[in-house]
């Protein structure tokens, strides 16, 4: 059974890298600071839209308490 933390099933490779900077972030962490940080670190970037998309439809904010919860962190 997989983790909520973990890439789902049905998860493109692509969201599952901007959760896990969502989820690294702690308790301080924004869509914003996602779309930042992924911006940064590619040369084609992502609107705030699709961040927000990817958060909704993978329930990013459950899983990240979810992964907080279990980590400390």
């Amino acid at each position: 059974m997989l983790k909520p933390w973990e890439r789902q099933n049905n998860e493109r490779q692509k969201a599952f890298h901007m959760f896990t900077i969502y989820r690294d972030l702690g308790p301080l962490r924004t869509l914003d600071k996602v779309k930042a940080l992924y911006d940064e670190s590619n040369t084609k970037p992502i609107s705030y839209a699709q961040v927000a998309k990817y958060s909704t439809n993978y329930d990013w904010v459950n899983r990240a308490l979810a992964y907080s919860i279990v980590t400390g962190k």
